[in-house]
């Protein structure tokens, strides 16, 4: 296979015109007033959105030189939704002008000098944004949030401002397809957040969102390793059982927590990429003790049997050792459980028993506490509803935009919009460089 290689002037004309190309149709969904974009999708169907990380995903350039510096403004795009699950247009726009102007700059001077001075830049901008942020106090706060998110639209506005002030701080907001109704509603249930998300990013079964979703699924949960294709054969094949006690066409999906190793690993990849198996493994990104109370509630709150290594548990083909949950949504980091089959109160009085019986210091009681609310946490459910396809996937990526923008303001505060805040950060590197 025979590369093209491009030096000096060259490479960096072909690189600045990728990431311009990329830039100039992302940037076109830039806030609230920002427009659409039609995209074709493999089947030759028109899809239509104003999410900035869709629109660059979607864009692959013939010129392979073009297309790497494509593919840079991407990896910036991805990683403000890894981050912030939001901010992906003006991420772009930020790249597109750092790279122009930087450009300019290092045919005038040392590109480490420049690369010192953005580096001084942002430090100084950060720490202006900060002073500049405000802390959202009431409800009013998260529904104009919400609704300047969500394209200025009052009613999702409303909705996901309602579902934030529910739930709480500390508490999840989803949304699903509402398969029954063209309406968007909103649905508080009792639900379980973990602070673990996808063991590796081949399992997402939407990659678009870089996420596993699963209606009515069954839970492994274990604090030790599964390594053998064995161990793994024995719980599809629990899967199976159920499957057909239920009358189901198919097998149900499965959610591993628990750390999936080797052959075992590569096994449910494989199937799962052939599409003969529904599967995600999530290992809870915790350690020692805390690691296994959190698989002890998820065991609990799911109706799974906790298999333990400290009890010698193994794996076996018994049905009662699988928990089932009404839905599961895992994130890259977070993964939200909701309509678990077990005994979710009796695990929280037990807690409760722990604090008030117990000498634990105040470290071990905060701990105890959290649990306690990782247990009786509220979600809140957005079902988006539409007459076409389209429509529906339109409003889909109006509101998870809106919900990582509400969330994010929710928890570290907000700024001004209409481009002032970058005004004011850029007077202060005026200032201070």
């Amino acid at each position: 296979m025979t590369q093209d290689i491009f030096f000096k002037e060259d490479a960096k004309a072909k690189l600045l015109l990728g990431i311009n190309q990329v830039a100039d149709a992302v940037k076109s969904t830039l806030g609230a007033a920002g427009r659409n974009v039609v995209i074709q999708n493999q089947l030759g169907l028109p899809a239509n959105t104003k999410d900035g990380v869709t629109v660059a995903r979607a864009i692959h350039l013939k010129d392979s030189a073009m297309n790497q510096g494509a593919v840079m403004l991407k990896t910036a795009a991805e990683k403000s939704v890894e981050e912030a699950g939001d901010g992906t247009t003006q991420t772009s726009i930020l790249v597109q002008a750092i790279c122009n102007l930087g450009k300019e700059a290092i045919e005038k001077t040392n590109p480490i000098t420049v690369k010192r001075g953005i580096e001084k830049a942002v430090e100084i901008a950060c720490a202006e944004i900060a002073n500049l942020s405000r802390p959202v106090e009431t409800k009013d706060d998260l529904v104009s949030i919400a609704t300047i998110s969500a394209n200025n639209d009052p009613y999702l506005g409303k909705i996901i401002g309602e579902a934030f002030d529910s739930v709480g701080r500390d508490g999840e907001v989803v949304y699903e397809v509402n398969p029954s109704s063209s309406n968007t509603t909103l649905e508080i249930v009792n639900g379980m957040k973990v602070n673990s998300g996808l063991y590796h990013p081949r399992l997402a079964n939407n990659p678009a969102k870089m996420i596993y979703e699963a209606k009515d699924c069954l839970v492994f949960v274990s604090d030790f390793s599964l390594k053998s294709i064995r161990e793994v054969e024995d719980i599809v094949n629990c899967a199976e059982n159920y499957g057909r006690q239920m009358q189901l066409d198919k097998r149900p999906p499965i959610v591993f927590f628990a750390t999936v190793e080797g052959d075992a690993f590569s096994m449910i990849v494989n199937n799962v990429a052939q599409g003969n198996l529904d599967a995600c493994v999530v290992a809870p990104s915790e350690f020692g003790s805390l690691r296994k109370q959190i698989l002890e509630d998820i065991a609990a709150y799911s109706g799974a049997h906790y298999h333990s290594e400290d009890s010698g548990d193994r794996v076996t083909r018994d049905l009662k050792r699988l928990g089932i949950v009404s839905n599961i949504r895992v994130g890259s980091k977070t993964t939200v459980i909701t309509g678990g089959n077990g005994n979710a109160e009796a695990q929280i009085e037990k807690l409760k028993l722990q604090i008030a019986e117990s000498e634990n210091s105040d470290v071990e009681s905060d701990n105890l506490k959290r649990r306690i609310a990782r247990l009786s946490g509220k979600v809140g459910v957005i079902r988006v509803g539409g007459k076409t396809v389209t429509e529906v996937s339109e409003r889909i990526d109006r509101v998870d935009d809106s919900i990582h923008a509400t969330r994010a303001a929710y928890q570290e505060g907000y700024v001004a919009g209409c481009g002032t805040t970058y005004l004011f950060a850029g007077d202060q590197i005026y200032r201070q460089i």
